[in-house]
């Protein structure tokens, strides 16, 4: 019974390892595809907000875990003046929220494109159109006053925490005086 015991327990054990090994490969492989596709989409959300972008560099800074700012891309456009690109992620009812809120100077917030939101279509998803979009879309970093929308609260606060966010790190940051 002992012989069992043993043959069954190193039966699984050789199992196991073999399903460790493959989830390894399989991350290790899909990882840098993953990546890839995040900066495409980030990328791209910049080419949304700023279709005369001459470049776009991404700033070297420290940023905290628990705030809603994830990256800061320095974004040159056409006319050599500078804006400042937002990657921001933050949880929604349904998940992360990622978007790409984008700010020029002398402080006025240019768009908002998302990358991630998996919000209840026709609930959640409100916070993607008007009227919710242009409480703060063309509107001043130092005016940002965004309502909630009411049975979209946890969309509508992710949306909210990463503009404010955004705004308060432009005007303490990059806004010229």
């Amino acid at each position: 019974m002992f012989k069992n015991i043993f043959k069954f327990s190193s039966l699984l054990f050789l199992i196991v390892v073999i399903c460790v090994t493959i989830v390894t490969v399989v991350f290790e492989i899909t990882t840098p595809i993953l990546q890839e596709r995040e900066i495409a989409a980030v990328s791209n959300s910049i080419d949304i907000i700023y279709p005369d972008n001459q470049a776009v560099n991404k700033l070297d800074r420290e940023l905290a875990d628990d705030e809603p700012i994830k990256e800061v891309y320095e974004v040159t456009l056409s006319n050599d003046d500078l804006a400042y690109a937002y990657k921001t992620s933050y949880i929604g009812k349904n998940g992360e929220v990622v978007s790409v809120i984008g700010i020029s100077n002398p402080g006025v917030i240019d768009g908002i494109e998302y990358i991630n939101f998996g919000e209840t279509p026709g609930i959640g998803d409100v916070v993607t159109k008007d009227p919710f979009m242009s409480q703060f879309v063309s509107k001043g970093t130092d005016e940002v006053n965004i309502d909630l929308v009411s049975g979209a609260t946890y969309s509508s606060t992710a949306v909210k925490k990463s503009v404010e966010a955004s705004a308060l790190d432009f005007n303490e940051n990059y806004r010229e005086a």
